[in-house]
């Protein structure tokens, strides 16, 4: 999301048709942008945070199938039980993700 140029030209002609003061224009100018850079910056939280879950709900909460215990089962799924090495690997897969996503 950038800011929107269209909308800052239409406030300044929209503020000079309505006579406002330049000090008032300024005013609304700061005001429309502070509040567009926080709407950016919530919905970037709110995508890591969207991405954040459904990355631990793929890493925990799995338990050992009772009848194979190479496999494990969460609600209606059931995969292969990750071991030693593989684990760790999805891990850091899994960390560097979160790192990526909160830098955009």
């Amino acid at each position: 999301m950038q800011t929107s140029w269209r909308v800052l030209f239409l406030i300044i002609v929209a503020a000079q048709g309505l006579h406002f003061p330049v000090w008032q224009i300024f005013l609304i100018l700061v005001g429309y942008l502070g509040l567009e850079h926080v709407d950016i910056w919530l919905t970037k939280r709110a995508r890591t945070q969207a991405i954040g879950e459904a990355i631990d709900y793929e890493l925990y909460e799995w338990k050992t199938d009772p009848d194979d215990p190479t496999r494990e089962e969460k609600d209606e799924w059931t995969r292969l039980k990750l071991t030693g090495q593989d684990q760790v690997i999805f891990g850091r897969i899994a960390e560097l993700l979160r790192q990526s996503l909160r830098l955009l």
